[in-house]
């Protein structure tokens, strides 16, 4: 395995478990929104809103828009293949310091650049960090791979 085709992120998240890698959510947004404007269901849900019932569809609108970006969140290479965000931190300090990955600092318990992570996987990635620097990267790969812990 090469660097560049390594599934492991340097955060020690599993670039393949991310939703964005996979494209899932945006090809099924896509196709929603392909389905949708197939039926002009804008007008649809301009005409029930106005119905108790159907309220809610009066934000139809905000939601053609949440689906526009779902679109659009798609990363078609690994983090190490130039995926994910060019300017990320966490990557830019691991290569910067010649490191595979925060799992080979002895500081990534209490890294700042790890926090913004938290909110989107928990301590998902410091499970990871933990076990890559204990096990390895390969038993890593071969075990469970969290991408959300509470």
């Amino acid at each position: 395995m090469t660097v560049t085709d390594n599934p492991v992120a340097y955060c020690g998240l599993w670039c393949e478990g991310c939703p964005l890698f996979t494209g899932r959510a945006a090809g099924l947004a896509r196709d929603l929104k392909t389905e949708l404007d197939s039926m002009r269901f804008e007008k649809a849900a301009e005409a029930m809103s106005k119905i108790p019932a159907f309220e809610a569809l009066a934000g139809y609108p905000a939601c053609r828009g949440v689906l526009d970006i779902i679109e659009q969140m798609h990363c078609p290479a690994t983090c190490r293949g130039g995926g994910g965000n060019p300017r990320c931190a966490i990557r830019s300090c691991c290569t910067g310091k010649g490191f595979d990955g925060c799992w080979e600092c002895d500081r990534f318990e209490t890294c700042g650049h790890l926090e913004i992570l938290v909110n989107a996987h928990g301590t998902a990635h410091l499970v990871s960090l933990r076990t890559i620097a204990a096990n390895g990267l390969d038993a890593f790969l071969a075990g469970d791979k969290p991408w959300f812990t509470d």
